[in-house]
């Protein structure tokens, strides 16, 4: 699979097929509730899936242990800037040996919401976002953002 440099939702590989998942993490939250980071020294984890919990078949068990270099063949650089209530995602996928660029991919997300009142949604979930380019649908709720990858790299058979 490949290296990420934010760990999203890593179970996503896996549960594609993949053998294992890998991350590099550069920074962290000093707490759960902030939405700062702080740097913090590069650390590569390498997750693999355990098996299934027949009490919770919805849960994905992963194994995720520090290694000292990535083994994945390809890498996805994933980066998100924020102005005001206006997201801009983007993600490149390169071929770590070579060097080659396989892909891209890049969005932007507005919320439909007054600038400083997105407090307002915190118990009624997100606000209403229209992302661009629209999804494969036409619709805007999820965007191809968080499949990208997984449309460019696919696990061997």
């Amino acid at each position: 699979m490949s290296e990420r440099v934010q760990v999203g939702l890593i179970s996503d590989a896996l549960i594609r097929g993949h053998a294992y998942a890998e991350a590099k993490i550069t920074k962290k939250r000093p707490y759960a509730t902030t939405d700062y980071f702080l740097h913090i020294p590069t650390v590569y984890y390498r997750c693999t899936m355990l098996p299934m919990d027949p009490t919770r078949p919805d849960f994905v068990r992963t194994d995720c242990r520090v290694v000292e270099h990535p083994q994945s063949r390809y890498v996805v650089y994933a980066s998100t800037s924020q102005i005001c209530t206006t997201t801009f995602n983007s993600k490149i996928i390169k071929d770590r040996t070579t060097g080659k660029f396989l892909g891209e991919y890049k969005e932007v997300v507005n919320e439909k919401v007054f600038p400083f009142f997105s407090w307002s949604f915190k118990d009624d979930g997100s606000p209403p976002t229209v992302r661009c380019p629209f999804d494969k649908g036409g619709g805007t709720a999820n965007g191809r953002y968080f499949n990208f990858e997984f449309e460019v790299l696919k696990p061997k058979k």
